[in-house]
């Protein structure tokens, strides 16, 4: 298991989430802002470091996640190319409850899971 540290806050009078996160090989920052019009949250995130197996350096993005009928809410995450083949990342939140939620991110090559999923347990702390 892979220390990692993860911390967010409401922002902009409540009406987004900022958070911070941080492993032994990266860091990154994001903010998230929902869009009721869309039912959507837009994510914009930024990380320096590397993803497991890939040797990323620098990585930035945007995108969107939305609700999905079982619950979860699910965000396609990035796309990218390594060393010829294309893959797509994409995070889900699940069980997600008043006290926390889980958070996993999955890579995928040709509709098929690549590498380890990663999971994480998130806890909401007063504070």
């Amino acid at each position: 298991m892979v220390p990692f540290f993860w911390t967010g806050e409401y922002v902009m009078d409540g009406r987004a989430i900022r958070d911070e996160w941080a492993d032994v090989n990266s860091t990154g920052t994001q903010t998230r802002i929902y869009d009721p019009e869309t039912d959507s949250w837009k994510i914009r995130w930024v990380g320096i470091g590397t993803l497991e197996g890939f040797g990323l350096a620098r990585t930035q993005g945007d995108f969107s996640a939305t609700a999905q009928p079982d619950g979860t809410i699910e965000a396609p995450f990035a796309e990218f190319e390594y060393e010829g083949d294309l893959y797509r990342s994409v995070i889900t939140f699940f069980d997600i409850s008043a006290r926390g939620f889980e958070w996993s991110l999955q890579t995928y090559k040709d509709g098929v899971p690549v590498g380890r999923q990663n999971t994480i347990s998130c806890l909401r702390t007063a504070g």
